[in-house]
């Protein structure tokens, strides 16, 4: 089963070339609290100094994961349908 597709575009490094990735909401999930994990953060000289490998791609996961939460498409998308978001420090 697929739902609605967003296309979210990223800035993917300094240079300024793109990424993209897509997310699948689904209409028909079941009811119920689902566990999103993210560790969003923006494209910064700091975030660039963490991991293993190319350190840009740190960076450039965290902006996407910022992106996921933030975007008004998504936030829109959850909305109309009732979807709330919260910490997980809210969950009872």
């Amino acid at each position: 089963m697929s739902g609605p597709k967003i296309r979210l575009i990223t800035r993917g490094d300094d240079s300024g070339s793109a990424r993209s990735a897509n997310v699948a909401i689904r209409d028909c999930v079941e009811k119920g609290t689902f566990l999103v994990v993210g560790h969003p953060g923006y494209i910064a000289d700091d975030m660039k100094q963490l991991g293993i490998g190319r350190n840009e791609d740190v960076a450039v996961s965290r902006n996407w994961q910022r992106l996921m939460f933030m975007d008004e498409r998504i936030i829109s998308y959850c909305a109309a349908r009732g979807i709330e978001a919260i910490r997980a420090t809210e969950i009872d």
